[in-house]
């Protein structure tokens, strides 16, 4: 990754990716017939006699495989609710959610063995209410679970011990160079809109994989996401040429040359 350290962890508001000339069409993985692992709680990672590639089992902690049924039980930690009503100042009354049904749908990762609990889901919709949000996290002391399409397997989305979740949906301003072969987007902007963007203008982004229709470029840069086309293009972070992000202090850094 271009940048490492303990504060960079904040949402991404945009990003300069890398963009390049469409190639042809190649029959590849579509063509292939469909090898899913047959995954059971509690089973062997080894390959077993008898089974063919794709029939292995794989071992599931129970803890992650029955997280959602502690989800009910998990207590949401009080807070002040002077922090809500500055919120809603800043990001407007409609962006701050509220209802439990509501949020129960930023609560649990797309595999559903990961479950918690959330007073709260804050959607910003620009680097300015970002920044302020996280001042106002500082202040009130409440912590934030990042979130962007929620397509994560593994958790790391999930307001697991009662955070208020900050959903970056709504970053999603995108501008295309196509002399330079660049795009800058926001964190919010999910793959297949990139890519679609690209295709229009005759270029092709390198990385897709397949929850391309949901997954957002700031998820990406996050996890350095490699997918379908990593071995010919690289993964995420080797299109990226520079990022703005808000720090964990609240401050906004911006380096996208």
């Amino acid at each position: 990754p271009r940048f490492s350290g303990p504060d960079l962890c904040w949402p991404y508001r945009s990003g300069r990716i890398a963009i390049r000339p469409r190639p042809g069409l190649r029959a590849g993985y579509r063509d292939r017939p469909d090898r899913r692992a047959e995954i059971r709680p509690g089973s062997s990672c080894q390959h077993d006699e008898g089974r063919g590639p794709g029939e292995r089992d794989w071992a599931i902690p129970e803890h992650f495989v029955n997280s959602a049924v502690a989800r009910d039980h998990r207590e949401v930690g009080s807070i002040d609710p002077a922090f809500f009503a500055d919120v809603a100042e800043v990001v407007g009354a409609g962006q701050l959610l509220r209802d439990a049904d509501v949020v129960a749908g930023y609560t649990s990762d797309w595999t559903g063995r990961f479950a918690g609990a959330s007073p709260a889901v804050v959607r910003p919709g620009s680097t300015e209410e970002v920044e302020a949000l996280v001042k106002l996290c500082r202040r009130h002391g409440v912590a934030l679970a990042l979130q962007g399409g929620n397509t994560s397997l593994s958790g790391g989305t999930v307001a697991l011990n009662g955070e208020v979740v900050c959903s970056l949906r709504r970053l999603t301003s995108l501008e295309l160079d196509p002399a330079s072969g660049q795009a800058t987007v926001g964190g919010g902007v999910v793959l297949s809109d990139l890519q679609e963007a690209a295709e229009t203008a005759g270029w092709a982004y390198g990385v897709d994989f397949a929850s391309r229709g949901s997954a957002t470029l700031g998820g990406s840069i996050a996890t350095n996401a490699g997918g379908i086309r990593v071995l010919r293009y690289g993964d995420t972070r080797t299109q990226l040429l520079g990022v703005a992000a808000v720090l964990g202090t609240g401050q906004v850094v911006s380096h996208l040359g």
